[in-house]
């Protein structure tokens, strides 16, 4: 069976990109939530890559070359590190 899947898209407002998709309805689904995944925050960093920088700014406080590393990061990356950011600067705060 051939499936259309939409995927929204950061392009403009209420713009998709369409994909047909042949297999089974439950493919379809997986398939639909790995494009899904790839449009939102695209690959980004490794596990390995990421955890190294997880690790570096806990013990330091600071990201070396962090501009840099920061844009290899997907969109759910940076809302990690921003995490830990604000939560670095409230309980540094009191």
């Amino acid at each position: 069976m051939i499936h259309e899947i939409l995927i929204p898209s950061n392009i403009a407002e209420y713009s998709n990109v369409k994909f047909q998709f042949e297999g089974t309805a439950e493919q379809a689904i997986d398939e639909y939530y790995r494009l899904f995944n790839l449009f939102r925050g695209g690959a980004g960093m490794t596990d390995k890559e990421f955890n190294e920088v997880v690790d570096e700014y806990i013990a330091t406080n600071k990201i070396a070359d962090g501009a840099d590393r920061y844009e290899q990061m997907n969109r759910d990356q940076k809302i990690i590190i921003q995490t830990l950011k604000r939560s670095f600067k409230r309980t540094r705060e009191n």
